[in-house]
């Protein structure tokens, strides 16, 4: 919950004129190279995130110094079967350090999947289940503005996978898109999809951060640097 004193960029006010790019890569690739690690999908993504947000810090942001590491809030699903259609909120948050200091995708990628084993580990899900359940409802609304704050989390990174093979309105699927909210005041969120074989990075950015519009093609271009 600790503020994060670094990329004061991502603390500008936002113009409150949002934008949206993306950037595809074929998923059979990115598990391919998932699956060689012994890691997910969903680490390889966010491995290669940080690898744009390095490369984005040293040419588009200018900066000199050595790139830090970021604090990104990972939205995470805690509805379960029984409440498919149960109306509200069944969500919780998980912090994230994006590996953005280390030079190589490879380390990347360890570091991103030291975290997410952890969590998975430490069975995070159960434990917002039961905090949701048992905890006063005005305490727990206190720790989630709290946790959830662009101060301590500048961006949100979210991730969703569609069922394949899926149509929409009786045409085949090709690619789909993710979209949220910018909140809190955030400038830019990232959403990866996974649909119909491919994985597509969307990055939504409030134009107070323009060279945001980059990221999108550096992430993957950090996945075709390994050969991906």
């Amino acid at each position: 919950m600790r503020p994060e004193r670094r990329w004061a960029e991502l603390q500008e006010p936002p113009s409150r004129h949002v934008l949206w790019l993306s950037q595809d890569v074929p998923e059979a690739r990115v598990r391919e190279a998932a699956v060689s690690r012994g890691v997910t999908v969903n680490d390889v993504c966010l491995a290669a995130l940080a690898q744009a947000l390095k490369g984005w810090h040293r040419t588009h942001l200018a900066r000199k110094e050595p790139c830090p590491d970021m604090y990104a809030l990972m939205p995470m699903s805690v509805r379960q079967e029984h409440e498919r259609h149960a109306p509200g909120n069944h969500v919780a948050g998980h912090r994230v350090t994006l590996p953005c200091s280390v030079s190589d995708l490879d380390e990347a990628v360890r570091r991103v999947h030291r975290q997410t084993d952890a969590v998975r580990a430490a069975r995070a899900r159960d434990v917002f289940r039961l905090a949701i359940r048992v905890l006063p409802s005005w305490l727990g609304e206190h720790a989630s503005n709290t946790f959830t704050a662009r101060r301590s989390t500048p961006i949100v990174v979210s991730s969703v996978a569609l069922p394949t093979p899926m149509t929409c309105m009786g045409v085949p699927l090709y690619a789909a898109s993710m979209f949220g909210d910018l909140c809190d005041d955030r400038l830019f969120s990232v959403f990866f999809t996974r649909a119909a074989g491919v994985v597509r990075c969307g990055v939504l950015y409030d134009g107070a951060l323009p060279q945001a519009a980059a990221l999108p093609g550096l992430w993957g271009a950090a996945l075709h640097r390994r050969g991906l």
